[in-house]
C-alpha cells in the first residue's frame, strides 16, 4: 500500500473482526463485508473502471464465470478502497478474496446473470470445460462460496425431497463413518446448482460442511 492511502501497520494488519456469520468463513474469522460497503464497492467500481465493469458483467452473464485476471482487478480494488484487511503483515488476503465473492453474489441479487441461473448449469458446466480442455489461461478457482444456515436448510430440504437415496447414503456414511469420501462429495457438489444460481469458477462443495453441521442437529441431537 502507498502512504497516505491506508498505509499497513502491525497494527491494521492484526484488526480483529467479528465471526463471518456463514460457512465456512465464520469457523475461520473471515470478513463479513456488509451491504453498504458493497454498495460502495460496486458503484465506485463501475465509476472508476467502466470498461472492466462491462466485461466483468457480461462474463458473468453469458459465461458463467471470470477469470483469475478479472477477479485480481476486483480484489484490488477492494483493497483499495478499504485498505488495512491483510492478515500476516500483508501475506494473506483472505478478508479481500471473500469481498470478490460477496462482491459477486451481490451483483446476481441485483442483475440475476442469465448464466448462473440453475437452468443454465449444464451449458455453464459445458462452457468451463471446453475452457479447460483448451488450456486457457486464467481460467481456475477463484475462491470458496460461503453459506447462509438459511441456504443450508434449503439444500437439506431438496435432498430430502428430490433426492431420497442420495440423502440416506449422507445420512449413513457420516453416521458410521464421520467423514465423505470423493465419489460422495462430487455427487453432492453436483445438486448444488439445482437450486442456487452459482458461478463455476468458485468452489461451492462448501455447503457440506454446513449441512453436516445442520444435519448434526436435526438427525443426530
Amino acid at each position: 500500500m502507498k502512504s497516505g492511502k491506508g498505509r499497513m501497520t502491525d497494527e491494521s494488519a492484526e484488526k480483529p473482526f467479528n465471526v463471518r456469520s456463514t460457512v465456512p468463513g465464520r469457523w475461520l474469522g473471515i470478513k463479513e463485508w456488509s451491504p453498504d460497503e458493497l454498495d460502495r464497492l460496486i458503484a465506485s467500481y463501475k465509476e472508476s473502471y467502466p470498461a472492466q465493469w462491462r466485461a466483468y458483467f457480461d462474463a458473468e452473464n453469458n459465461e458463467g464465470f471470470i477469470t483469475n485476471a478479472m477477479n485480481d482487478h476486483i480484489m484490488a480494488h477492494i483493497a483499495e478502497t478499504f485498505p488495512g484487511f491483510f492478515r500476516n503483515h500483508g501475506r494473506d488476503q483472505s478478508h479481500y478474496r471473500a469481498g470478490v465473492i460477496d462482491f459477486r453474489f451481490a451483483n446476481e441479487k441485483a442483475f440475476h446473470f442469465e448464466m448462473w441461473q440453475p437452468e443454465k448449469r449444464f451449458e455453464r458446466l459445458e462452457k468451463w470445460s471446453s475452457r479447460i480442455k483448451a488450456r486457457v489461461t486464467g481460467v481456475t478457482s477463484n475462491g470458496t462460496a460461503e453459506w447462509t444456515d438459511q441456504q443450508v436448510n434449503i439444500f437439506l430440504d431438496h435432498l430430502e425431497g428430490k433426492e431420497p437415496e442420495l440423502w440416506a447414503k449422507f445420512c449413513e456414511i457420516y453416521n458410521d463413518v464421520g467423514f465423505s469420501d470423493l465419489d460422495l462429495t462430487f455427487q453432492l457438489r453436483t445438486q448444488v446448482p439445482i437450486p442456487f444460481p452459482v458461478p463455476e469458477d468458485i468452489d461451492y462443495s462448501s455447503i457440506i460442511g454446513g449441512l453436516v453441521q445442520e444435519t448434526a442437529r436435526r438427525v443426530w441431537p
